[in-house]
């Protein structure tokens, strides 16, 4: 290895010794530079770049991007500088997120806090920035052991643009606590410093989702720079309405444009846009060049970077004249906005062509390193393809060329060495390699070195790898997650009487004590008081724009609302057990293990395998492997990867010469999964059909000939394929998809067939927790919640409602042979809104769906569409959940303000699942304001344009909806009836009883006490995170999850008060009481009244005779009454310690 890194240092030594200031690099291509550069920071100077920190200028932001995801791990503190959205002459909203990333950049080189290098297009680098006084006086640190006022820091980051809030989910905010003080900056992850006095003891990074601190993240410090808010001063602000143009007055738009920036302004706060005008505020401003003067600047194929800036600045010219043709209102030229002056002295240029070139005369280094010619990847036999590559390499290495081998995969590359082994009977152990991800293989001929991609063994090209995120277990809990969303007048379930509208938490003084209760109304205006110690009981039904039916006190309804729920899921949990116990007894097709031919086809896979995946696979192959029939349920998000493990399964069953049926809900995902699997098996000798509504009867009828005959491997089609006429030769396999989504004929079918042959079922649906525990044991569960490595990342702009903006993007994306869904979740208009996007697009072929037309009309018009018969699809959210279409990466969503932020994820998620670019247009009025709540949602998803790229989705409604879907109609009515959380129970109960393990008997404790017992406000201000703790407190039914959540309580808050600690030893002692049989416990003054249940007693005759025996043992103390109740004296007045202490006693004399 050694003398390859000699070799991999002449090369960049060649560079370097050109010594030059500026240079001209020929015949390397980008990706091989950077894994040049990469192995040069560990054995040279080349480069210059162990004294210089490095910038990286690309032409596009397709090569940067790729530039920066394949090398961000290899090459330290690489940082990618955003450019503005390109179409500046538009409805387009600029996101405030990449101005800020900017600016914090800048701040970094300015403060020179450590040597960073930079990933930018040359666009970005011209892009005007604040001035050098401006970054000078930027950000400040906070270190622990160090002493500071928090007042100081407090007026410090409001000055630098922060804002106070009482979480910090957004960047760009703190939170005070007590002595706890948390922080999000601008660019990083959210921080929880904690003090002593005004010493800084520790400072922690925290989990954005749970905002709970993250254990062994400890830091010495925190840096933080501005935020784009600091850029309002009255300096600045007096640039800028000097420089920006007085409209005339018949110019109205322009005016109240003014106007309405120039108050906006006045009151301290930025402006939509405001990025545009940054060279309005300042005189003189900056650029990304003009703070990397003394970096060491790279440049790929200069001569077409300058030639396209120059054209890209003409363009946005004729742009801004088209823009003012149309509108009145004001946007910069483009020379305010970028600097067009040339202020690029020193680089080295990096070609990867030996072109002769235009410029000056400047020292050229002609490396030639060429493309290795290959024809490893045309068409023919996978086997013959890589035999062609390794007798290639064999040969080079006999004329003594040095082969590196470029893989992170170290799987691949044991299967690589043993290719070399199979073919050549060489043992090639001592192949070197290098960790890396090249997509093509290149020979260097002067230093006689071959970089071999692991592509060029396998049928498909890898993407550029990512790194894998820090998984973090959540402690989430639904219920308590929907109950902190309460608004007034929602609608709430009381598991003893039904639903009732929320109206507040009220603070109350009874009988000399204070606390919190949670208040409902029922019909005729009744109301029930709910401690918050009992809020258990409670949990979120509907918001408050549902037409929800109050209960009536005063009848019994909801009793046998439960009543018939609980003989439910009695029926279901008998049913899961039972089909359990089958399988149990059924001796199945134990299939062989993995061989090299199933080897080949994973490594055929053209992505990474996610964690989460690749567990799935496993046990997936585990449970095909056993004699035990499979019956094992895949869930996870729309593209997360679950067709994979499916084909994976299928794979494995053709290979021991077993068929595979899949079946679908729809023809359209039917003739979806067809051409999927067509596509991935293409180089594996398989025969794969389906049957569905678009076959022919003919057609139909030679597949099922073929089927019987044992020549068709997979048949994939919707419920067609359960009937009768269609006969296997030897059914291994049954793969469904959406199983929730067949009728109960057919799922009578399926249940039949699943006794015998491996089942393997996938959903979307997401499964709440609660549920998933319930399924342990009954069925195999393979979660599949980890997204996909970063394919292509999907663009995602807010616009404000312009013709303009959407004729463009639907030009564009036809331009490249594209297709477009553009959502409209109105009915009722949907074909008038269809005529207006005819009027944007005369040309193209468009089409509308919605869930009401007839079934075939629907389908029909899909398949049109898949076919590309159709350029545009204009359709409501029923694209949300189903079809992938890999041509159509450009999605235009109307009105998104309406919509959850789920929802939109989801939507979004439909497009950018090919190798092509995806855009995302959100459509908001134009002069409608936006509520705060909107605002916030389209921000988020502007900001995290990756799928799945940790901003944490609210799934609550969807997880509670899924469980409906999951269990079926006639179940889902029943969660309606009494709300999932009591169903849950119920269904948990009736399992554990069928498997003779009962559940505890005593579900809640009565409790009344004096004690002052509740969350005060000065400890928690916001009134929803009190609700959840409350829930959180009182849902707990072990002592350890008590614990968890008091844990988590002083970790964010800080100490607990007094009030709090009372409730939790409330919560402590209720806890112990269940296990003792208590159903109800009042504390007063000198009295402590506890009342036993008297079935549980009756049933218990140990526990019976213990009671009787300890409490007649003193008279003077217990008094025992005739309904059970022992009334328990103490000489003085009652506390929560003595009272406490006394249910331990209690605990620690019937244990």
């Amino acid at each position: 290895m050694k003398e390859n890194q000699l070799k991999l240092a002449t090369i960049a030594n060649r560079i370097k010794e050109a010594g030059s200031s500026s240079l001209q690099v020929t015949g390397l291509s980008p990706e091989l530079f950077g894994l040049l550069y990469s192995e040069s920071l560990d054995s040279t100077e080349a480069f210059g770049i162990q004294s210089e920190p490095s910038l990286f200028l690309f032409n596009t932001e397709e090569e940067a991007s790729e530039f920066y995801y394949k090398f961000r791990e290899k090459i330290p503190q690489l940082e990618y500088f955003p450019n503005l959205e390109r179409d500046i002459y538009s409805s387009i909203i600029q996101n405030d997120y990449d101005f800020e990333k900017r600016l914090s950049i800048i701040g970094q080189i300015s403060q020179k806090r450590g040597s960073i290098n930079i990933v930018a297009t040359y666009c970005s680098a011209r892009v005007f920035l604040p001035s050098e006084e401006f970054f000078n006086s930027t950000g400040f640190e906070i270190k622990v052991d160090e002493i500071y006022e928090l007042d100081e820091i407090s007026q410090k980051l409001v000055s630098l643009g922060y804002r106070r809030a009482f979480s910090v989910d957004e960047p760009g905010t703190f939170a005070i606590k007590g002595e706890i003080f948390d922080l999000h900056p601008i660019n990083g992850q959210p921080v929880r410093i904690n003090f002593f006095d005004t010493i800084v003891e520790t400072i922690n990074e925290i989990d954005p989702n749970t905002l709970m601190t993250l254990k062994n993240s400890e830091l010495k410090q925190v840096e933080i720079s501005k935020s784009g808010q600091s850029i309002i001063s009255e300096e600045n602000n007096l640039n800028f309405k000097n420089k920006f143009p007085r409209p005339s007055l018949s110019q109205k738009e322009m005016l109240e444009q003014r106007k309405r920036i120039f108050d906006s302004l006045s009151e301290g706060n930025t402006f939509e846009n405001f990025q545009l005008y940054t060279s309005y505020f300042f005189e003189k401003p900056t650029t990304l060049l003009h703070w990397c003067s003394e970096f060491r600047t790279f440049l790929f194929n200069r001569s077409d970077i300058v030639k396209d800036f120059e054209l890209y600045i003409e363009d946005l010219t004729s742009q801004q004249d088209d823009y003012l043709n149309y509108n009145e209102a004001f946007i910069p030229a483009p020379n305010q906005i970028f600097s067009t002056s040339s202020d690029l002295r020193n680089y080295i240029n990096i070609s990867e062509f030996n072109n002769e070139f235009e410029e000056e005369d400047i020292p050229q280094v002609p490396l030639n390193i060429k493309l290795l010619a290959s024809d490893s990847v045309l068409g023919g036999d996978l086997k013959e393809k890589v035999k062609n590559v390794v007798l290639k390499i064999s040969e080079y290495s006999s004329k003594g060329y040095s082969i590196l081998l470029i893989s992170e995969n170290d799987s691949k590359k044991k299967e690589i060495y043993d290719y070399f082994k199979f073919f050549t009977n060489e043992n090639i152990q001592h192949l070197a390699t290098l960790p890396y991800s090249i997509s093509q293989s290149y020979i260097y001929e002067n230093e006689k070195i071959i970089f071999l991609s692991d592509n060029e063994f396998f049928t498909n090209r890898k993407t550029s790898r990512v790194q894998k995120k820090k998984t973090i277990k959540q402690d989430y809990d639904l219920f308590a997650e929907q109950l902190s969303t309460l608004n007034k007048d929602d609608y709430v379930i009381h598991k003893l009487h039904g639903v009732g509208k929320y109206l507040g938490v009220e603070t109350l003084t009874l009988g000399g004590s204070t606390s919190d209760y949670l208040v409902i109304e029922y019909k005729d205006s009744d109301k029930v008081y709910v401690p918050v110690y009992k809020l258990d009981l409670v949990q979120k039904y509907a918001t408050a724009d549902t037409k929800a039916t109050v209960a009536d006190l005063k009848k019994n309804k909801f009793e046998q609302a439960k009543a018939k729920a609980r003989d439910a899921v009695k029926k279901l949990a008998f049913s899961l057990i039972e089909l359990q116990a089958r399988r149990e007894l059924k001796r199945g097709y134990a299939f062989s293990p993995p061989d090299q031919d199933f080897n080949d086809f994973s490594l055929s896979f053209p992505f990474s395998e996610t964690p989460d995946q690749e567990n799935a696979i496993h046990s997936v192959i585990d449970d095909m492997t056993s004699e035990k029939p499979m019956d094992r349920l895949v869930c996870g998000d729309v593209g997360f990867g679950k067709t994979e493990v499916a084909m994976r399964a299928a794979y494995k069953a053709v290979l021991d010469g077993k068929q595979v049926a899949m079946l679908v809900p729809t023809t359209i995902l039917a003739y979806q999964h067809y051409n999927s699997f067509k596509q991935r098996f293409k180089n594996f000798a398989v025969e794969i059909e389906s049957v569905s509504r678009l076959r022919s009867p003919k057609e139909t009828k030679a597949i099922q000939e073929k089927l019987i005959d044992g020549k068709v491997d997979i048949l994939i089609g919707t419920h067609k394929i359960l009937s009768d006429k269609f006969k296997y030769k030897d059914l291994g396999l049954l793969v469904i998809d959406e199983e929730q989504r067949f009728g109960v004929g057919h799922k009578e079918k399926l249940k039949l067939i699943k006794e015998n042959v491996d089942t393997l079922t996938m959903t979307a649906t997401p499964i709440p927790r609660t549920l998933q525990l319930s399924f342990l044991g009954l069925k195999q569960l393979s979660l599949i919640k980890t997204p996909p490595p970063r394919r292509q990342s999907i663009r995602t702009y807010v616009i404000k409602e312009d013709q303009n903006t959407l004729r463009t993007a639907i030009q564009k994306e036809l331009a490249r042979n594209g297709q477009v869904y553009i959502v409209h979740n109105k009915v009722s208009d949907i074909e008038i809104f269809t005529g207006k996007i005819r009027e944007l697009a005369p040309k193209a072929r468009i089409v509308y769906a919605h869930g009401q037309l007839p079934e075939r009309e629907l389908e029909k018009r899909i398949a049109a569409f898949y076919k590309h018969d159709f350029d545009i699809l204009v359709s409501t959210t029923i694209i949300e959940s189903g079809i992938d279409i890999p041509n159509a990466n450009t999605m235009i969503i109307d009105r998104a303000d309406t919509f959850g932020l789920s929802q939109l994820h989801q939507l979004r998620g439909r497009i950018g699942r090919s190798n092509r670019k995806a855009y995302a247009y959100f459509v908001i009025p134009k002069f409608k304001k936006l509520s705060e709540v909107s605002r916030k949602r389209l921000k988020a998803l502007q900001n995290f344009a990756d799928l799945g790229s940790g901003f944490s989705i609210s799934s609550s409604d969807l997880e509670i909806r899924g469980a409906g879907d999951i269990l079926g109609p006639e179940q889902s009515g029943h969660i309606n009836n009494i709300g999932l959380e009591l169903y849950m129970e119920l269904l948990n109960d009736a399992i554990q009883d069928i498997k003779g393990t009962p559940s505890k008997l005593i579900k809640y404790v009565d409790v009344q006490t004096n004690f002052e017992a509740y969350i005060p406000e000065s400890y928690i201000s916001n009134s929803s995170t009190r609700l959840k703790f409350y829930k959180l407190l009182a849902s707990s039914t072990e002592s350890e999850d008590l614990e968890r959540h008091v844990e988590s309580l002083i970790d964010q808050y800080g100490k607990l008060p007094e009030e709090l600690l009372n409730l939790v030893l409330v919560m402590k002692s209720k806890i112990i009481l269940i296990d003792l049989g208590v159903e109800a416990v009042k504390v007063q003054s000198k009295t402590v009244t506890l009342k036993f249940s008297q079935s549980l007693v009756d049933a218990d005759t140990q526990l019976r005779d213990k009671i009787i025996s300890f409490f007649t043992q003193r008279p003077k103390i217990y008094k025992i009454n005739p309904d059970y109740s022992i009334n328990c004296l103490f000489k003085d007045k009652i506390t929560v310690n003595d009272y406490y202490e006394f249910v331990k006693y209690l605990k620690s004399q019937f244990e």
